[in-house]
């Protein structure tokens, strides 16, 4: 299987889905107008991933800043690694925030409360 790498540009988040490793990343601004159009690859990876995953998974979240539409996306990937995780996957969220942003740090903390996968809340400095 083949790594995901998308650049970053001024709307869209850089992405690397490495299956190798199993280390899964998403940073920066995601404001592009059609957001499905950008998350729909990331989500047919990681159903292709799910047919043979790496024994440990870390999803790595960082985004400066996103729009509801985002959110929906964000959604259906933890969805997806949750199912990963129900069938005794070991997979892991770090969903970072920049220092100081509890708008950020909330919906860290929104999301591990709405989904069953262990999610970690990390401030970076």
């Amino acid at each position: 299987m083949e790594n995901l790498r998308i650049e970053k540009t001024s709307d869209s988040p850089a992405v690397n889905l490495d299956p190798d490793s199993g280390i899964l990343e998403i940073k920066g601004r995601s404001i592009a107008d059609d957001i499905n159009h950008f998350y729909q690859p990331i989500l047919t990876w990681i159903d292709s991933y799910s047919k043979k995953p790496h024994q440990k998974t870390v999803m790595k979240m960082f985004f400066s800043y996103y729009n509801t539409s985002t959110s929906k996306s964000i959604s259906e990937i933890l969805k997806k690694l949750d199912e990963l995780h129900k069938k005794g996957f070991d997979v892991k969220v770090c969903w970072y925030y920049d220092e100081g942003d509890e708008s950020s740090m909330e919906d860290g903390e929104d999301f591990k409360e709405f989904i069953n996968l262990p999610i970690e809340v990390i401030e970076s400095k």
